[in-house]
């Protein structure tokens, strides 16, 4: 009972305060009224305001022989008081269901594994778990605003969300961070995401981090500083970037496109001796894994063999991603 009153105070609707304002001066200037123009004492004039007010009427007063414009003003409050009442009952029930679905939520969140967490607003968080949804990713929405105008369209893509701080460790545990498999934050506040990113690795110091930056003087400083391998700045942001990112766990992702509504990254890789990849011939990966050859060290990389050591970047469709990643290991 303590938890759900402390839950009201702290999150009530706006319009709570809107309808208890309007009531009490409704009721303040009917007990005025009912004294100075009834001649009832105060204690009876409260008594009258009440009853009046919620229609109940034990017929004890009445305004049967009061001025017109007091009957007139009766009717009113007669036909306000009980609507002001039906609102501030739904605000009330509302915000009862609010912290009990609040609830449900962070226990399911609390049971979740290897999933994504996403804390972002606006329209570029919602295009970020639609990606990751449509690659069948776990995926839990973390917000702050209960407002967000994107917050439904979430919801609808079978998203469970949860209003609370990312940037408040409580809130991060309440999603099971700990046995998340990367976290994205993607708010429009940079030193909010660098919160979120350093509660997030106090939670799980191995956690993968993909952090959108608006200040690109520091995206360079974030990797080295913090050990955030994939920060993007404002001029690199697409949310296809953050959500695959999200799903890469050797966080070799540069940046990623669309042709023909299919997903390509770029990405840089570096193959291991002794790995499938060593001494493999570029133009054997070209036609097997449909790559693209972005950086290379000879003129004509096709005629080239991987080597170890040596770090190529290349383009290749994400849903080869995985496969090309497993040859080099």
């Amino acid at each position: 009972m303590a938890r759900l009153v402390q839950f009201l105070l702290q999150n009530m609707h706006r319009g709570i305060h809107y309808v208890l304002v309007f009531l009490g001066c409704i009721i303040g200037t009917t007990m005025v009224i009912f004294h100075f123009v009834e001649g009832l004492a105060w204690v009876d004039a409260f008594y009258f305001t009440i009853t009046t007010l919620t229609t109940v009427g034990y017929g004890d007063h009445n305004l049967s022989n009061a001025h017109s414009w007091l009957k007139l003003y009766g009717t009113f409050i007669m036909i306000a008081g009980p609507m002001s009442i039906a609102v501030l009952f739904t605000f009330i029930s509302g915000n009862v269901i609010k912290v009990q679905l609040k609830h449900l939520l962070e226990k399911r969140g609390a049971n979740l594994k290897n999933h994504v967490i996403v804390c972002g607003e606006g329209g570029l968080g919602l295009r970020i778990v639609k990606i990751l949804r449509e690659y069948d990713v776990q995926v839990i929405y973390v917000i702050q605003d209960d407002g967000d105008l994107f917050l439904d369209q979430v919801r609808a893509t079978g998203t469970d969300v949860i209003i609370g701080d990312p940037a408040v460790t409580e809130t991060l545990k309440s999603v099971n961070m700990s046995d998340a498999r990367s976290i994205v934050v993607a708010t429009h506040d940079d030193l909010k995401n660098l919160g979120i990113a350093v509660n997030a690795r106090s939670i799980k110091t191995d956690c993968q981090v993909v952090l959108q930056m608006h200040d690109e003087a520091l995206v360079d400083k974030m990797e080295p500083a913090f050990q955030i391998r994939t920060a993007f700045s404002s001029t690199a942001i697409a949310a296809p970037a953050f959500a695959l990112a999200a799903l890469d766990p050797q966080k070799s992702i540069v940046n990623s496109f669309q042709v023909h509504g299919e997903e390509f990254v770029t990405i840089h890789i570096t193959p291991k001796e002794g790995s499938a990849l060593d001494k493999k011939p570029l133009k054997e990966l070209l036609f097997e894994l449909r790559i693209t050859i972005v950086l290379a060290k000879h003129d004509d990389p096709l005629e080239e063999t991987l080597k170890p050591d040596e770090e190529y970047v290349l383009i290749v469709p994400f849903a080869n991603l995985q496969e090309l990643q497993g040859m080099n290991v």
